[in-house]
């Protein structure tokens, strides 16, 4: 066997291991992405027990309320409103950046962008947005923005009258 021979067997072994490790690389960055488009959605679904365990009988009037007449909410009760829904907004935002980046299922991302746009879309909710929205990405913030004006979403206390404030009498 003369050196020619043996460099191209050797050129071919080469080769072959180079598509062998391109296989490889190929299929560990597609379980990559499967897992974190699991984690992702995993993620997505502990918003429900959140939600469920903030709103218990004083938190849920103040949500309520501020829903409805986020003005007359004193600052107690202001900072109390945006530590409900800032974290719910910013789960929104986090889906939604997982929808851009491939890692979020569409259906997902659309259903809960319309949940936070229908409390965002009550009265209350379009004042807290005003002064509140700097805390997201600009991207995010242009992107509610751009809904709000061309959709014009349905408030949550029209779709669920649970929602509409009534004050309390004993």
């Amino acid at each position: 066997m003369n050196w020619d021979a043996i460099a191209a067997v050797g050129e071919l072994v080469g080769g072959l291991a180079v598509i062998v490790s391109l296989l490889y690389l190929a299929t560990q960055i597609r379980i990559s992405n499967r897992i974190a488009r699991g984690e992702s959605q995993r993620t997505t679904y502990d918003l429900y027990a959140y939600f469920s365990q903030i709103l218990d009988d004083k938190n849920r009037r103040i949500f309520v309320r501020g829903l409805s007449e986020y003005e007359n909410l004193s600052l107690d009760e202001r900072l109390c409103f945006t530590a409900l829904i800032h974290p719910l907004t910013n789960q929104t935002q986090a889906i939604w950046l997982d929808w851009k980046h491939g890692l979020q299922l569409e259906n997902v991302n659309q259903s809960w962008q319309r949940g936070i746009l229908a409390v965002i879309a009550t009265k209350g909710g379009r004042q807290w947005w005003k002064t509140s929205q700097y805390m997201f990405t600009d991207d995010y913030s242009a992107y509610i923005n751009d809904r709000l004006v061309s959709e014009n979403p349905t408030p949550l206390y029209d779709v669920f009258p649970e929602y509409i404030y009534q004050e309390q009498t004993t």
